[in-house]
């Protein structure tokens, strides 16, 4: 992590956007273009003037300074501990902050997720499900929301040696965890080993859109995806969407009409 990843990260421009730059150029040469060489090099007005814009430039060494200071790491697409099978998702992100235990994100891992009005036998199947893979030293992922999410990551954390992941639609800052009430659960995972992961800068709050965004980061780190209870067209079956790859294995074990 150096101060013009940091800086890269922050502006707002689409992943896709970002991935084609920096098949080019490092953060460090676009901080220095000017607009004519921007131009030059083929870029919209739109992304040109979100480089040059003044706010994702100032106060950048203070950004910096707070990550390192929140033991929040910028992870890049070079770094030792970006996990390979990411690479395997459409649009796999630029950037990754991680709070807690980055180097489990390339262990072997499943992914449970599903309704957050769940049934009392959907949160059952959730939890010892979790509690089992954690028994096995396997990881679980989820995305800490009420219903199924959290019931897989509690699970996961009362076996034995397992550890959880948590991929968010939000910043990793305690402010923007959503939601609120699991802010508790995600400290917890924190300190047993797991890791909570976004592609957000801090200060990010949760929107509806950034939702589906998410879900294919639950999936790219996962190896198979446990559905627990899920509607036909939620989220949840745009992760499972995500996973049909060859490496995966998608698993229903119930489903809500």
């Amino acid at each position: 992590m150096n101060e013009f990843d940091v800086w890269f990260s922050r502006v707002e421009i689409p992943n896709k956007k970002k991935l084609e730059i920096l098949s080019y150029y490092t953060p460090d040469r676009v901080w220095q273009m000017d607009r004519a060489e921007l131009n030059h090099k083929g870029l919209d007005d739109f992304t040109i003037t979100r480089i040059l814009d003044r706010k994702y430039r100032d106060n950048v060494e203070e950004y910096y300074t707070y990550l390192k200071n929140h033991r929040i790491h910028l992870m890049t697409l070079k770094d030792y501990f970006y996990p390979q099978k990411l690479m395997d998702i459409p649009d796999f992100p630029a950037y990754l902050y991680v709070k807690g235990n980055k180097k489990i994100l390339e262990e072997d891992s499943v992914a449970i997720i599903g309704s957050r009005y769940c049934t009392s036998q959907g949160k059952g199947i959730a939890y010892n499900t979790a509690k089992q893979l954690g028994d096995k030293n396997i990881n679980v992922v989820s995305g800490l929301a009420n219903g199924i999410d959290t019931y897989a990551h509690t699970g996961s954390l009362s076996s034995s040696f397992g550890k959880t992941i948590a991929v968010l639609a939000n910043g990793l800052a305690n402010t923007d965890i959503y939601p609120q009430e699991n802010l508790k659960l995600a400290k917890e995972i924190v300190r047993q080993g797991g890791a909570l992961v976004s592609e957000h800068i801090v200060g990010t709050k949760a929107k509806r859109e950034y939702f589906p965004a998410r879900n294919r980061i639950i999936s790219g780190l996962s190896n198979k995806i446990l559905v627990v209870e899920a509607g036909e067209k939620s989220g949840t079956m745009i992760t499972v969407r995500s996973g049909f790859r060859p490496r995966k294995r998608c698993v229903c074990s119930t489903t809500e009409e």
